[in-house]
């Protein structure tokens, strides 16, 4: 979600920006049933169907936006202190100003966390992605050193290895391996560096990226609705776990699909992507996210013909609301703080660079 690796407009490619929009509005879709006040657990309508399909690309979302971070900073290479930064002040400054604003509205404060944890969001795993992110970044110029100086058979098999312990035999064992979120964005992040490094995106037909998407999409959906006939830890592994293998194939085919895209350059659609991980961390905040989705409940309308007209506005909402709110922050504190930043932590950055940047891939 954080833009790391195309900040600047003339740097960013389109098509991938547009990638990043469709991927937030996935996530969005997701919370909007998770936290939503819905039961899956009695008879099924063709309202639970639908939602059970409207939240089937919850972690597709997020297993994109791993892709197109490795996707861009396995190549650069370009580690700055002042974009980790960056990234810290604006996890804080949302966890800080959501945290007074929702702690005078809750009777159980335990959602709003302490002040300690609001204090140090990233470390207290405020919003888990923004953590496991954070971390990422800071692995990922050793990272860089790994990939980019193997050969592709090795680079092959590291790839095949980690797939095979971290994909495929959680998703049919229910077994996660000694696995977690850190751990699987490594494998995406390293996935999509062998993407860029052998143009992968050129070699795939868009006809069979679709196709792929479309089955393996359906596939999600319908392991999602097995879990009303088997057991719902096992259906859950297989299509709703970020380390799925449907998800995987759905996030990698959609990302091919939208990196091989001649998208002619739009400064409007580069100015509502810079905005997605702030959208993310608005909606998604542990206690403010109770308060959007109790006032946006689907509930009632699960059985009349609104359900999916609402769906999308709401949706809509949610994703245009939060933008405005990360446009402004944007444009307002962020100008504020990250020239200081930025010149303070200027050395910093021009020896990590010359650091980091001595290994050349082959």
């Amino acid at each position: 979600m954080p833009n790391q690796a195309t900040t600047k407009g003339a740097m960013r490619q389109t098509n991938i920006e547009l990638l990043r929009i469709v991927s937030m509005l996935l996530i969005i879709a997701f919370h909007y049933v998770y936290h939503g006040d819905v039961e899956f657990d009695g008879e099924m309508s063709a309202g639970h169907y639908f939602l059970l399909f409207t939240m089937s690309g919850g972690k597709i979302g997020v297993a994109i936006f791993v892709l197109i971070t490795g996707y861009f900073m396995s190549a650069s290479g370009h580690f700055k202190i002042s974009k980790l930064i960056k990234l810290w002040l604006q996890v804080f400054s949302y966890s800080m100003v959501l945290y007074l604003i929702c702690l005078p509205t809750y009777v159980d404060i335990s959602w709003c966390g302490s002040t300690i944890d609001n204090l140090m969001p990233i470390s207290h795993s405020r919003w888990w992605f923004a953590s496991t992110f954070f971390i990422l970044y800071l692995l990922t110029p050793f990272i860089n050193i790994l990939i980019n100086n193997m050969t592709q058979k090795q680079y092959q098999v590291l790839l095949l290895l980690i797939f095979a312990i971290w994909c495929v035999i959680p998703t049919f064992t229910t077994k996660k391996m000694n696995g977690n979120n850190l751990t699987y964005f490594v494998f995406i992040y390293c996935l999509a560096g062998y993407i860029r490094r052998y143009d992968i995106a050129k070699k795939i037909s868009k006809g069979a990226l679709i196709t792929l998407f479309s089955a393996s999409y359906l596939l999600t959906f319908g392991l999602l609705v097995a879990v009303k006939t088997i057991s719902p830890k096992k259906a859950f592994m297989l299509s709703y776990e970020l380390n799925s293998l449907t998800v995987l194939i759905c996030a990698v085919s959609l990302f091919l699909l939208f990196a091989g895209m001649n998208i002619k350059s739009s400064r409007i659609i580069n100015a509502i992507s810079a905005t997605s991980f702030g959208v993310y961390l608005l909606h998604d905040h542990k206690a403010f996210r109770h308060i959007i989705w109790d006032q946006l409940s689907d509930a009632k309308h699960i059985s009349d013909n609104m359900l999916i007209p609402y769906t999308i506005l709401v949706i809509a909402i949610v994703y245009i609301g939060s933008a405005l709110i990360e446009f402004i922050r944007l444009n307002t504190l962020e100008k504020l703080y990250m020239p200081v930043i930025s010149q303070l932590t200027a050395k910093i950055d021009s020896k990590s660079g010359s650091l980091f940047c001595r290994n050349k891939s082959r």
